[in-house]
């Protein structure tokens, strides 16, 4: 994850945050084997749904709680590590 400030005006800050690929995935992925165990489908025994068959019906959504997560702890993380108190909530 790289962070990177580009704007500083008085009391406001601009970063940027980027975040690999990767990262996001292997947190998808570790949500999927996660949940597998606990889903119903079906067809198949309960807890034995393969990770596809789950990445297929809940993907879009664990890709963007993974998202949300990982921004969330880069901010925790850029405020902490910057010092900053921030007087309003980040966009």
């Amino acid at each position: 994850m790289q962070i990177v400030e580009t704007s500083k005006e008085g009391l406001k800050r601009a970063f940027s945050v980027t975040i690999p690929a990767a990262e996001i995935a292997a947190r998808v992925d570790g949500e999927i084997k996660r949940m597998a165990p606990q889903m119903r489908m079906p067809g198949f025994r309960p807890g034995k749904v393969p990770a596809n068959l789950v990445r297929k019906m809940h993907g879009p959504a664990l890709h963007q709680d993974a998202l949300n997560t990982t921004i969330r702890e880069a901010m925790d993380k850029l405020v902490a590590d910057h010092k900053l108190r921030p007087a309003m909530q980040p966009d």
